[in-house]
């Protein structure tokens, strides 16, 4: 593991609402980390196809660069972080993939 990949962490805050009474996600900030970014399994992928996700990445960084944020952006594309996983004391699995609905 290199930790080359530069990934885009976006913290939001989902407390507002808007025009009309809907809650509002804004984006109240960004983090720069480094990590690697790696192509899922096909049973990954299907999993997450079937839940309305696609072209699903998994992200190994570091568990201390992570703050539960909801969103990454990759190779600028902005992706919804859906599951993560602690595969060692010093690394943490992201599964972020695209969705419909998210700019």
């Amino acid at each position: 593991m290199y930790f080359s990949d530069e990934i885009i962490l976006i913290d939001t805050d989902t407390s507002g609402t808007d025009a009309i009474g809907l809650q509002a996600e804004t984006e109240t900030g960004r983090a720069t980390v480094y990590g690697d970014i790696k192509s899922v399994s096909r049973e990954e992928s299907f999993t997450a196809g079937s839940r309305g996700y696609s072209e699903v990445e998994k992200i190994v960084l570091r568990p201390w660069d992570y703050s539960g944020q909801k969103y990454a952006l990759l190779h600028g594309v902005k992706k919804q972080v859906y599951r993560t996983y602690q595969s060692s004391l010093d690394t943490l699995e992201l599964y972020a993939a695209t969705r419909k609905g998210i700019v």
